[in-house]
């Protein structure tokens, strides 16, 4: 029987989490290639849902770089008289559409 549940029972569920992710790791050497690289995709971007922080610490470095290339990068204007532009704001605006 696997450990997870019996952290589960007693309220351990950061033990509970790291045991299911390691499960999910040995599963991952076990497959084939194509759902190796896809396990390894989904390891390094939310740990396989088991540490779903990491999908916020990817959406902040993504608005960063955004940021960061739309303040050197500036989209042609579209006619006269517009607002000042911000590149955080374009950033975000582009993710919304």
């Amino acid at each position: 029987m696997s450990s997870w549940p019996r952290y589960r029972a007693v309220g351990r569920d950061g033990e509970s989490r790291r045991a299911l992710l390691a499960q999910q790791r040995r599963r991952r050497e076990a497959a084939g290639v194509s759902a190796k690289a896809w396990g390894l995709l989904q390891d390094a971007t939310v740990g396989y849902g088991y540490r779903p922080w990491l999908a916020g610490l990817w959406l902040l470095g993504l608005l960063a770089a955004g940021s960061v290339y739309f303040a050197s990068h500036h989209p042609a204007p579209l006619g006269t008289g517009n607002p000042h532009f911000n590149a955080v704001a374009y950033t975000l605006d582009l993710w919304c559409r």
